[in-house]
C-alpha cells in the first residue's frame, strides 16, 4: 500500500509540473484514427502534433451523448456507457458512421476515464476528452468496467465489488467483445470502420479482443476489426511493467529532494518492494490456503485481492498474440511514460509482423 501512494504521488507530481499540458497524444491518435477508419490507410501525422491548454479540450464539438448498455457474454448483467455520437447522426438519419471502442487501463476506471471513490479516487476525464477529439466524424463508446459505475448488474454495491473484485483477464476481454458486437449491430455504426483503442491494460488486451471479436464478427457475417491503437503498452505485459513501476519508483524517490525525499528514502527500498511484490505472488500462487481463491481478503478482510486478474494475465503472452494481427495499427508512448517502456512501441513493426500497416510515435514530452 505505501508503494501505491508513493507512485500514485509520483504520478500527480509529474502531471502538475507544469501549468501547459501537452496533448500530442490526443490529438495525433483522434487524427490518425479517423484517417485509419476512413480511409484504411494510417497517414503520416506530423503536423497534427500540437501542445494544447486543458481549456482547449474543454471545447465541446457538435455531438450528442446518450448512454447506452449492452449484455455480459453470459447475461447475467449488463454493461452500461456512452455512446457520443456526431449531431449529424440522428436516431431517424440513414447515414452511418465509423466508430472507435475504448478500453481503459486496470483499475475500477468508469466511462469517462475517472476511478470512483472517496479516498481513493481520482478524476483524469480522459475518455471524454479523446470522445470530444475523435466524435466531430465518428462515434465513441466507453463503458463502466464490470463491477464499476452502472455496470453492477444489480442496485447493491456488494453485487459490484464481487464482479470486480473477480474480474480475470479472460472477463474483461470478453466485455470488450460485447462491446464491439454492440458496435457492429447498431444501426447508426458502419460496421466496417471499427476501431479499438486500448490504454494500459487495455492496449496489453488488445490483440486478445481483436482475435476474439473477428471470430465472433465473422460468424455473424460482418466485417473484422478495421484498425487497433495501442496507447502506452504495446509489447508489455503486466507483470513486466509492474518490475519497470518499481524500478522507476526507486529512480523517483532517490531524486526527491528536502526532508521529503529523505523520509521516502527511508520507507520506500528496493528490498521493501521486492518483499511485497513476493509475499504477494506467493498469496497467489503458492499458498495452500489463498492459491485457489479467486479474491483473496486482505487487510483483516477489509479489502479484497483479485488474484483471478493476476493468474490470468500471467497466462497471456501479449507478445505472442501481436503476430496474428492484420488490420491497420498505431502505437503511440510517450518518452517520459513512467508505467510502460517507449522503446517497445519502437520495436511496433517487429511485434505486428502481419499488420496491414504499422504507425508508431513516441513523443518527447509526454
Amino acid at each position: 500500500s505505501s508503494y501505491c501512494r508513493t507512485f500514485h504521488k509520483l504520478e500527480q507530481q509529474h502531471a502538475t509540473k507544469k501549468k501547459t499540458r501537452t496533448a500530442e497524444a490526443t490529438v495525433m491518435a483522434a487524427t490518425i484514427a479517423a484517417a485509419a477508419a476512413t480511409s484504411g490507410v494510417v497517414a503520416t501525422t506530423a503536423a497534427a502534433t500540437m501542445s494544447v491548454n486543458d481549456e482547449d479540450l474543454n471545447v465541446t464539438p457538435k455531438t450528442t451523448t446518450t448512454e447506452v448498455s449492452f449484455p455480459s457474454k453470459d447475461g447475467s448483467f449488463r454493461l452500461y456507457g456512452d455512446l457520443t455520437l456526431p449531431v449529424t447522426t440522428s436516431s431517424s438519419s440513414t447515414k452511418k458512421v465509423p466508430a472507435v471502442l475504448f478500453l481503459s487501463g486496470s483499475g475500477p476506471i468508469d466511462r469517462y476515464g475517472n476511478v470512483p471513490g472517496f479516498f481513493t479516487g481520482f478524476r483524469l476525464e480522459t475518455h471524454r476528452r479523446f470522445a470530444q477529439q475523435f466524435s466531430c466524424n465518428m462515434a465513441v463508446l466507453s463503458y463502466d468496467k464490470r463491477g464499476v459505475g452502472k455496470s453492477t448488474g444489480s442496485t447493491r454495491n456488494q453485487r459490484g465489488r464481487v464482479l470486480y473484485d473477480t474480474a480475470g483477464a479472460d472477463d474483461l476481454v470478453e466485455d470488450a467483445v460485447q462491446a464491439v458486437l454492440f458496435l457492429a449491430n447498431h444501426p447508426q455504426i458502419d460496421a466496417s470502420k471499427l476501431v479499438v483503442m486500448g490504454h494500459s491494460e487495455g492496449a496489453i488486451l488488445l490483440p486478445w479482443v481483436w482475435r476474439q471479436a473477428n471470430q465472433v464478427l465473422e460468424q455473424q457475417q460482418k466485417q473484422p476489426i478495421k484498425g487497433c491503437i495501442f496507447l502506452s503498452g504495446i509489447g508489455e505485459d503486466i507483470y513486466t511493467a509492474m518490475a519497470l513501476q518499481r524500478e522507476r519508483v526507486l529512480e523517483e524517490v532517490q531524486d526527491e529532494p528536502g526532508l521529503q525525499g529523505w523520509v521516502l528514502r527511508k520507507a520506500v527500498t528496493k528490498q521493501k518492494l521486492d518483499k511485497q511484490y513476493n509475499d504477494l505472488m506467493e498469496k497467489i500462487f503458492d499458498d495452500p490456503k489463498t492459491k485457489d481463491m479467486d479474491a483473496i481478503p486482505m487487510y483483516c478482510g477489509m479489502v479484497k485481492l483479485n488474484a483471478k486478474w493476476f493468474r490470468t494475465h500471467k497466462e497471456y503472452k501479449a507478445q505472442e498474440d501481436l503476430v496474428h494481427v492484420t488490420c491497420d495499427c498505431l502505437a503511440i508512448t510517450g518518452q517520459k511514460d513512467i508505467q510502460v517502456r517507449a522503446s517497445l512501441c519502437e520495436q511496433s513493426e517487429t511485434f505486428l509482423k502481419k499488420a496491414k500497416s504499422v504507425e508508431h510515435h513516441e513523443p518527447e514530452n509526454l
